[in-house]
């Protein structure tokens, strides 16, 4: 059942960078992913942050920055 925590089984969410650039463009948009899977009784999210093009969706020294128009920094 989702929410139960007797069962030792966990339930995983992941996220796709590319597929889910727009619905992790805020923090209150990840806020809300975040509750709407603590609700389903997710207890493990995962989060791809780097597409296939190597870029990344987080601000950084290293990696250059995809999607730079569509997402605003979480910082």
């Amino acid at each position: 059942m989702p929410g139960d925590k007797s069962s030792s089984k966990k339930t995983l969410l992941w996220l796709d960078a590319e597929a889910n650039c727009h619905r992790l463009s805020t923090r209150a948009d990840v806020s809300r992913i975040l509750e709407k899977a603590k609700r389903a009784g997710i207890d493990t999210v995962i989060v791809d942050v780097k597409p296939l093009g190597g870029e990344v969706l987080y601000l950084s020294e290293y990696a250059p920055r995809s999607f730079r128009n569509v997402i605003k920094p979480l910082l």
